[in-house]
């Protein structure tokens, strides 16, 4: 039998099989032998196929008996590679026209290839979820869309029965909002650290947020020094982080709020003093019930996750937003600054 290949098919280490009209392969190369005997032996869960093909015998193999989904037949048909995953091992088979006869040919893939099939497959899932982090995003921002026009509508409502279903909405809004972070938190977990504005994130965090401060009678104030730094990371991240502190904030049912970001020389990352970004945000006038647990939660005190489960809306997001500031080289801090409770956020620059 003749091969694909210039040279005689005795020579040909690879897993070859001719392909007739009815898709049934018959292999021209003692390697495929070998692999047909094993997928068949695989797909009928015995070993008799295997001890056909020793005795000189060549299982019987088509291509439609191939382990592989429709996608990937409809691409093996259009002469594309299509990997299959057997016995531990990885195998490219691919389809290729010779004159007027159609091969198949099957190669193990090698350290090397099946690094390079990790790396495209890796760059694959890292593209997509870029994509579903942003488009999760947005979903958040329609979910504060969503709990400013509840705030908006509270004082017209009078029927209990119409209030309580405002209620409802608020909460199933909140766990809507709740699960979309820890979604977007695994999906840019692992990516590789982008540069970004840090003047721009906090006005998308504020852009969020804003209307309902508005609408709580909040007052904010916002100052951003005109030399600050990009910073390094995922500004999907930041921007949840530093929207959590802010409706923590419009939460504590604050009346005047106010947000500066600066460059300072920061001691962090083990006392090294290093160039950073620094938000500090304001909300007063002090509330001992809601601003009290909101301090013990960012600063970790013993007994902080009943706090949590006692507000999960509001404390919950403020717990992971002190996580993900710490994972990005920062920290997150609060402290009780007069009559006023203050969120400082700090990043490491990106330069």
């Amino acid at each position: 039998m003749s091969s694909p290949f210039a040279i005689p098919v005795e020579l040909v280490r690879d897993a070859i099989a001719k392909v007739d009209c009815d898709g049934l392969l018959h292999p021209a190369t003692a390697a495929m032998r070998d692999w047909a005997a094993m997928v068949a032996s695989q797909l009928t869960g015995a070993p008799a196929a295997t001890e056909a093909a020793a005795k000189g015998s060549p299982a019987q193999l088509s291509l439609e008996q191939l382990p592989i989904d429709a996608g990937e037949r409809v691409a093996l048909a259009a002469g594309e590679p299509v990997l299959l995953c057997l016995l531990r091992a990885e195998w490219q088979m691919q389809k290729v026209t010779s004159g007027n006869a159609d091969w198949l040919i099957v190669t193990e893939v090698v350290d090397q290839g099946r690094h390079q099939t990790v790396e495209l497959e890796a760059a694959r899932c890292r593209s997509l979820g870029s994509m579903a982090a942003t488009l999760v995003h947005d979903l958040n921002n329609q979910f504060n869309s969503v709990l400013a026009l509840s705030a908006l509508l509270d004082g017209y409502v009078q029927d209990d029965t119409d209030r309580a279903a405002l209620r409802e909405l608020e909460r199933g809004t909140k766990a809507g909002s709740r699960m979309a972070s820890c979604l977007v938190r695994l999906l840019i977990r692992g990516r590789e650290r982008q540069r970004f504005s840090s003047a721009e994130m906090l006005e998308d965090a504020l852009s969020m947020v804003r209307k309902s401060l508005e609408l709580a009678g909040a007052n904010l104030q916002v100052h951003v020094a005109p030399d600050v730094p990009d910073l390094r990371g995922s500004a999907i991240e930041v921007v949840q982080s530093v929207m959590s502190g802010l409706v923590a904030m419009e939460q504590c049912r604050a009346t005047e709020v106010r947000c500066g970001m600066t460059r300072e020389p920061v001691a962090i990352a083990g006392g090294r003093v290093r160039d950073c970004v620094v938000l500090r945000c304001h909300a007063g006038p002090w509330n001992e019930q809601a601003m009290a647990p909101l301090l013990e939660v960012i600063a970790g005190v013993p007994g902080m996750l009943s706090r949590v489960a006692s507000n999960p809306d509001v404390l919950e997001s403020v717990g992971n937003a002190t996580i993900a500031q710490r994972r990005m080289g920062g920290d997150l801090s609060a402290i009780r600054d007069g009559d006023a409770v203050q969120l400082t956020y700090v990043w490491p620059t990106a330069n």
